[in-house]
């Protein structure tokens, strides 16, 4: 039963539901951690809910935060998603996203209390790494301490004696009824006169359903409080027609309408000029649709108020969704293995906003005072979008940008005309007059919240099948036969034995598909090359990142990358390994997903020379150790003593050279044969290219060898080990913590022999020829009673637990982490 439980774990199969009860436990936790939730409160506040005898913190997670229930009377659940549309669209709860992300970035939980003042002015409570609002509703009140410049809790109590014997919290007691009744917050803020003064004073909601009313006249049109907007958009379009005649007819405060100019789709730049020329003359923002949308008041009050943040934002471009609700990209998706749209769970971690230079989007406004100050740079372009592109690039080079409102969301009616594009032969004249306008759209293309939205819609996704994509990059192989390559094809073999939810591409080079016959070989499989393309979950790369941009390649295509460490001999000996190797290795121990190592001994030397950072999980495993997975079915020895077969290559560290000077020397009457050098001549040696020997080939080699002579220096793992033993050989190896290591690892068969030096490897070798007793290692020490060694399945088992373990964390911060710290590197290795 724990077997097939496990299996169904590795699978995924029950991931999802663990997932999603591990995610609702860290919820429940966070909330008791951080004291937000008063359940006697809420209780008190919703007496329905006291009658139900639910558990309160569960009803409130569950439906009572979107029903505009608080879970203490400082936290304002329904204004707080008002305030955060984005959250609420992704259906997220107000409190769990204040306490995740929120709070961190500023937002309020209420319409008084300003968290990011109360933390400067307290810098203690900042010291402590507290939640503002928790400090404040435990102690800060008691203690004196405001939720705001404008409040002073001690003389709020002081003036309220009955609050203060209550032990009510003063704030929580003004938003519910003191502001209401006219009571002051502070001695310089009189509530009375305010509230006979200004009629436009909104009542906190929680007062307006108490039933307190105060008089609200309507509000009267001015210049000062209304928007002024003009509209320029294709003559067919339905909804955006629909909404800007409910707009015409809403009360105020709503935009008011100038003049809406009605075009033939998008043939008529000229057209775009002269709404520009009447907007402009009439100081008046202007919205340019190029794709048909429903938008309402709120929605153009919040796209004008984008303006506020800057006073050279000159565009700003909400998000536009497609009629299945889901978020369209900011760029058309077309590679393989993108998703077209994304799903709105994704807006949570977004920022409210982002600039970009000048892009073309479905739906466009142009701030006021930059339409009073636009030529006509459109005229030599015949189509409205080409008329809009110059007059961006003329924008930005008297310095306006454009901002992304993500915060904002339009329904749309089709997602081609969400991303208009200039027609034949608009680029070149483009770039004619702006030549920069090149490097604009290179500049917007590299922005990381392109790739950053695809990860977060892969992982968000409600689909398993879209969340469960892995990727193997096997960039780092070579159309050769070595161990780089056995070690990648044996672990891609053991995943292939594997059934799982997780959908797998192979990225390598064509010349390395084409010799290792690798979609013959993993037909199930997607393996593709050329350029990567697609985003995944998680990426592995089967071997070490030899330069930066590996890393930076993985970063933009998955969530979480992991890298296989085989061994750190390329930085050790220095003259095989580039410069660009140390600051890369040092990136991925400081800013991988994780890190995976063949032995402890090459995990132990990786992390000597560049340490990880605690948030990346490492683990060993050792690759396959089981003898049937490295011979062939007959074993038999030959019947006349056969050659000693020595295995290495041009590296100094494997010792090669010198023992082949030693050894047919030492042992003229015994044959040789060498892999891993053809120049040697002498009778007793025949000698054999590295990487050019079959698989056949080499089976044969070991399975009529006498011994073997392993004389490497450094190695992560060594397979010559393993298939030595394997075919019943003495393996006559360089004593090391490594094959000790790997001898444990193994079953018991052939001799696993040490030698220290060239004297003890000649007098190991003349001891076995004469049938002597030598010194060995102990062999399957580590292998329990009844099992087998390791076999490449559950190396891949444990490959796939350990991705399925990442992938259970869909959280955006670490690879946001990982941005910054290789924008820091570009720009540092650019000096």
């Amino acid at each position: 039963m724990l077997r097939g439980l496990l299996r169904r774990l590795q699978s995924g199969r029950i991931g999802n539901a663990l997932r999603t009860r591990a995610e609702r436990r860290r919820e429940r936790a966070a909330i008791a951690a951080a004291k937000l939730f008063d359940a006697g409160w809420y209780l008190d506040q919703y007496p329905d809910v006291r009658a139900a005898g639910v558990d309160p913190l569960s009803h409130y997670l569950s439906s009572g935060a979107f029903e505009g229930r608080d879970p203490n009377p400082l936290f304002d659940s329904a204004w707080y998603l008002a305030q955060n549309p984005q959250v609420a669209a992704a259906r997220v709860n107000p409190l769990t996203h204040y306490l995740r992300a929120g709070a961190a970035a500023g937002r309020a939980p209420n319409r008084l209390f300003k968290g990011q003042w109360y933390l400067e002015q307290y810098p203690d409570v900042r010291t402590a790494g507290l939640n503002p609002l928790a400090h404040y509703l435990e102690i800060g009140a008691a203690e004196g301490f405001d939720p705001n410049p404008w409040f002073d809790s001690d003389w709020y109590l002081h003036k309220n004696p009955k609050v203060a014997a209550a032990g009510e919290n003063p704030l929580a007691h003004y938003l519910r009824e003191g502001a209401a009744q006219g009571r002051a917050p502070s001695p310089l803020f009189k509530g009375e006169w305010y509230l006979e003064n200004v009629p436009d004073f909104a009542l906190p909601a929680r007062t307006a359903a108490a039933g307190i009313e105060a008089p609200r006249p309507p509000r009267v049109r001015s210049a000062a409080n209304t928007i002024f907007i003009d509209v320029i958009m294709a003559e067919t379009f339905v909804r955006a027609t629909q909404s800007l005649e409910k707009l015409k007819s809403a009360p105020p405060p709503s935009p008011m309408l100038g003049r809406v100019t009605s075009v033939a789709g998008n043939a008529a730049a000229a057209a775009l000029l002269a709404a520009i020329a009447a907007a402009g003359s009439d100081r008046r923002h202007l919205l340019v649709l190029m794709c048909d949308v429903e938008l309402a008041a709120r929605d153009i009050q919040a796209l004008v108020g984008a303006f506020d943040t800057d006073p050279f934002i000159g565009y700003v471009v909400p998000r536009l969704a497609a009629p299945d609700g889901r978020i369209l990209p900011l760029l058309a998706q077309t590679a393989p293995g993108t998703l077209p749209a994304h799903d709105p769970a994704i807006l949570t971690d977004l920022p409210a906003f982002q600039l970009a230079p000048e892009f073309l989007s479905g739906c466009v406004l142009i701030r006021n005072e930059l339409v009073a100050n636009l030529p006509g740079v459109g005229t030599n372009f015949a189509t409205l979008s080409g008329a809009l592109r110059a007059s961006m690039a003329w924008g930005r080079r008297l310095g306006f940008r454009a901002l992304i409102a993500n915060g904002v969301v339009l329904p749309a009616a089709g997602a081609e005309a969400c991303h208009p594009a200039l027609q034949a032969g608009e680029h070149e004249t483009l770039v004619q007059f702006f030549p920069d306008a090149a490097l604009a759209d290179a500049r917007f293309g590299d922005l990381a919240c392109h790739y950053r939205e695809a990860l977060l819609a892969r992982v968000r996704s409600p689909l398993a099948s879209d969340r469960c994509q892995l990727l193997f990059d096997c960039s780092g192989m070579s159309p050769v036969y070595n161990g780089t390559n056995e070690c990648a094809l044996g672990i891609l073999d053991g995943v292939a034995q594997i059934e799982t939810d997780w959908r797998i591409s192979i990225f390598a080079p064509a010349e390395v598909i084409s010799f290792h016959r690798l979609r013959e070989r993993y037909r199930r499989f997607t393996v593709f090359s050329g350029e990567l393309t697609g985003t995944y979950s998680v990426a592995i790369r089967l071997s070490q990142p030899w330069t930066m941009h590996s890393i930076v390649q993985l970063h933009r295509h998955a969530l979480r990358m992991v890298f296989l460490m085989l061994d750190t001999i390329a930085w050790d000996i220095i003259y095989a390994a580039g410069p660009e190797v140390e600051p890369t290795w040092g990136m991925a121990a400081t800013h991988a997903d994780g890190l995976l190592h063949i032995s402890t001994f090459t995990k132990d030397r990786f992390n000597f020379r560049f340490p990880a950072a605690p948030r990346v999980r490492q683990m060993v495993t050792h690759l396959s150790c089981h003898y049937e997975e490295y011979t062939s079915g007959d074993r038999t020895r030959p019947a006349q003593p056969g050659h000693i077969l020595l295995i290495g290559n041009d590296f100094e560290h494997k010792g090669l050279a010198p023992v082949l000077e030693l050894l047919p020397r030492a042992f003229p009457q015994q044959q040789f044969v060498v892999i891993g050098q053809d120049y040697l001549r002498r009778s007793n040696v025949t000698a054999l290219r590295s990487g050019q020997v079959s698989a056949e080939e080499m089976e044969r080699l070991f399975a009529t060898a006498r011994m073997l002579v392993f004389p490497s220096f450094y190695e992560g793992f060594g397979f010559p080990v393993v298939k030595g033993l394997g075919y019943g050989l003495d393996v006559v190896a360089r004593r090391s913590a490594l094959l000790s290591e790997i001898g444990r690892q193994c079953a018991p068969r052939g001799r696993l022999v040490p030698f220290d030096d060239d004297a003890s490897l000649v007098a190991a070798i003349g001891r076995i020829l004469a049938a002597e007793s030598v010194e060995t290692i102990p062999l399957g020490a580590d292998v329990a009673a009844g099992a087998e060694p390791v076999r490449w399945r559950d190396v891949a088992g444990r490959i796939l637990a350990f991705a399925e373990t990442l992938a259970s964390d869909p959280s955006i911060a670490a690879h946001d982490a990982r941005e910054t710290a290789l924008r820091f590197a570009a720009v540092r290795e650019s000096r």
